[in-house]
């Protein structure tokens, strides 16, 4: 059986994670979305689809992606896209979240990292300026993320909720239908 799930609007490739911990996609691979994995088979938890490119979480913490990368969004330092995972840092990660061009992913002790479009303000960044590296969001301590086409989601230790990003017909749950 499958356990996982991994799509977002307008990407062509779907994702799944078995129960055995094999990573499964299918459909439409012209951006490299559905990657080339060329290393030993490896046991993953989460699976995230952006629009065109891929984030995998393996089970010992190691975060890769893959596919398009026209504004960071593989937060690999660059926007060259790439059709075989490649790991992002050398950090222990514990969740991830991908808008359709950003990303979002929670480092073992507990603090916040985004990159990729923040046209709209969805890096939590103070700033609408792109990022192709991870850049930390705020000081606190995150337990739980999420994302939408171009708005983030995420729960601080002690539950209070954060919305940040694009509001568009009051996405954001603020009530007032302005990008954050």
């Amino acid at each position: 059986g499958y356990n996982n799930l991994g799509q977002v609007g307008n990407n062509s490739a779907e994702a799944s994670i078995r129960n055995d911990g094999t990573l499964w996609m299918w459909g439409e691979a012209g951006s490299g979305q559905l990657g080339q994995l060329t290393e030993p088979p490896a046991s993953w938890t989460q699976i995230r689809c952006g629009d065109s490119w891929t984030m995998a979480l393996r089970s010992d913490g190691a975060l890769f992606t893959w596919g398009n990368n026209n504004v960071g969004q593989l937060g690999a330092g660059n926007t060259t896209n790439r059709s075989s995972p490649a790991q992002v840092g050398a950090s222990s990660w514990t969740a991830i979240a991908a808008g359709a061009e950003h990303a979002l992913a929670i480092r073992l002790d507990g603090r916040l990292f985004s990159w990729g479009r923040n046209r709209e303000g969805q890096l939590g960044s103070n700033t609408t300026t792109n990022r192709s590296s991870p850049v930390q969001v705020g000081s606190s301590s995150w337990t739980a993320i999420a994302a939408s086409f171009y708005s983030s989601f995420g729960i601080r230790s002690g539950g209070t909720l954060y919305s940040w990003g694009w509001n568009y017909y009051n996405t954001l749950g603020d009530g007032t239908g302005d990008s954050k």
